[in-house]
């Protein structure tokens, strides 16, 4: 699939409507974090992912690693922090909208946090989608009705909402028992599967389902993910991380190090560096 995807405004006016009005729009390329800590938002927003991705943190302590076709919601007034996972970027769109009928949105339990997360495919279409908001001179009154006909055609019906809502909190307790092991060598799925109540197969197919990468992938895209952090933040030689992290040797690590992120260690740690030296030197102390 070859989207369009370069850094653009797509809309800006201070211009407002009676009963709302769409501020802002851009598609960020490789987008990047501006802010020190979190920021608090003023207005209405939706995030959508590109390619890439991307880690969401807010102050309750939620942590979500959104990818390609994720959809995010955010309300005014609330805190998070949306940055590239380790290792990694992301491409998003991003719009902001505000005024009393979105208000009324959100009264009615349609603009929630329980349904702040949704994954739409395929991507040209919703792409075209956010674009086709802004082509033509629409005025306030019409780009509000235009994004309340896309926010409509995004939403599932209620009796969806509720299965989406029970769907998320499984695969939040099926993610935080998978990220709770530390160590490849001592990951047992089958006993994650049996403390969910269901066979191993039935888990995997139904953490496949929601997440779109299978609970092994997932529990490894995990550890190499820490395995960034610590590459970036320290000179902690590879042979000591494959160590912690519970691979069989350092050669193995190097190898689903280079399956995740793209690219082997050695130039992982250059680019964190900016420094071709230093990689050179952690991996001769390795």
């Amino acid at each position: 699939m070859d989207l369009n995807i370069e850094t653009r405004q797509l809309h800006y006016t201070s211009a407002k409507s009676p009963i709302g009005f769409v501020e802002w729009s851009c598609i960020y390329q490789d987008s990047h974090w501006n802010f020190e800590g979190m920021r608090t938002l003023d207005l209405y927003a939706m995030s959508y992912i590109l390619e890439g991705r991307c880690r969401y943190t807010d102050p309750d302590g939620l942590e979500l690693f959104l990818e390609s076709g994720d959809l995010l919601f955010c309300a005014p007034g609330s805190r998070n922090r949306m940055e590239p996972a380790p290792g990694r970027q992301f491409s998003e769109v991003w719009v902001t909208f505000g005024g009393p009928i979105f208000d009324l949105w959100r009264d009615a339990k349609l603009l929630s946090h329980s349904k702040m997360l949704l994954h739409l495919e395929p991507l040209d279409y919703w792409l075209g989608r956010f674009e086709g908001l802004f082509e033509g001179n629409r005025d306030q009154i019409q780009l509000v009705s235009a994004v309340q006909a896309l926010l409509a055609d995004m939403l599932p019906s209620d009796q969806s909402w509720q299965s989406n809502v029970e769907d998320r909190e499984w695969l939040g307790m099926a993610k935080k028992l998978l990220t709770s092991v530390e160590r490849a060598e001592d990951l047992d799925l089958v006993g994650i599967a049996t403390e969910m109540n269901m066979s191993y197969s039935s888990f995997r197919r139904k953490f496949t389902a929601l997440s779109h990468i299978s609970p092994g992938r997932y529990h490894m895209t995990m550890l190499i993910e820490r395995a960034c952090q610590w590459m970036s933040e320290s000179h902690i030689t590879n042979k000591e991380i494959a160590e912690r992290c519970g691979f069989c040797n350092e050669f193995h690590f190097s190898q689903r190090f280079k399956q995740i992120v793209g690219v082997p260690p050695r130039e992982f740690r250059r680019r964190a560096h900016g420094n071709e030296a230093v990689a050179r030197t952690i991996d001769a102390a390795g």
